[in-house]
């Protein structure tokens, strides 16, 4: 079967023996494929992206364009696919009786014709869905989204909730929010901080606006999505005291 190089819907059964062998042992060295996944949220590059659109046009679409497709898709090989930490605690993570039900990876994956065929996992893959090189989604009703930015952010326009988004970007790399696990753990405690005391983030400063908590609530999340990703990177790559530090 053709897939092509567009994003497909894939279901992959990880039980095949050619899958098992591929994936243990677990090594440092990335291995398989190199593809393009849908991913939780957006990469820190695809969200710089968005920002310096959000500084051109700060308006209600800009804002509702970070949550496009295009901006959560980032690239893993096929051997990340599946956390390491899964693997190394647990020999038959992939091969364990379940009662008729098997593991199984589920997800959104662009690779290159070649890949499908050559990859173990790749190449066992179900195609549920082809969207060709460009997602379809369905985003936030643009109307209900003004309405409760009108409610929760106590202005009528989107305006105002982007202006501190641009000012929390600018803030985080202040604090070289990415610079190593350290740095990203004080960051993290920093937005916390603010969110349970309404520290100087939440308050005006000069022409800027303060920052409204769901902004910095999602913020957080996404830091710590960042810091769980540099942890179970540390873990596939052997680096134990690393991932320690971070767990």
């Amino acid at each position: 079967m053709s897939k092509g190089t567009g994003f497909h819907v894939v279901c992959i059964p990880l039980n095949r023996k050619e899958i098992v062998d591929f994936l243990y042992p677990d090594q440092p060295t990335p291995r398989g494929a190199s593809v393009q996944i849908v991913d939780l949220r957006p990469s820190l590059e695809n969200e710089k992206k968005w920002s310096r659109k959000l500084r051109e046009n700060p308006g209600l679409d800009t804002l509702l364009e970070r949550d496009h497709p295009r901006y959560l898709v980032t690239r893993k090989h096929t051997d990340r696919l599946v956390p390491a930490e899964f693997l190394k605690n647990d020999p038959e993570y992939l091969t364990r009786n379940l009662g008729g039900w098997s593991p199984v990876f589920f997800g959104v994956i662009k690779a290159g014709e070649e890949d499908w065929n050559s990859d173990p996992l790749l190449r066992h893959a179900v195609k549920q869905k082809s969207y060709g090189n460009e997602l379809q989604y369905l985003g936030a009703d643009k109307q209900l989204v003004a309405r409760r930015v009108k409610l929760e952010c106590d202005t009528e326009s989107a305006e105002q909730p982007a202006r501190s988004i641009i000012r929390l970007h600018d803030y985080r790399e202040t604090m070289q929010f990415t610079s190593g696990p350290g740095a990203m753990m004080r960051y993290a405690d920093t937005l916390y901080e603010n969110l349970v005391s309404d520290g100087p983030l939440t308050e005006a400063e000069g022409n800027r606006p303060g920052i409204p908590r769901q902004v910095l609530t999602d913020e957080l999340l996404s830091q710590m999505v960042r810091i769980e990703a540099e942890r179970r990177r540390f873990v596939a790559d052997a680096m134990s005291d690393e991932a320690g530090h971070i767990r």
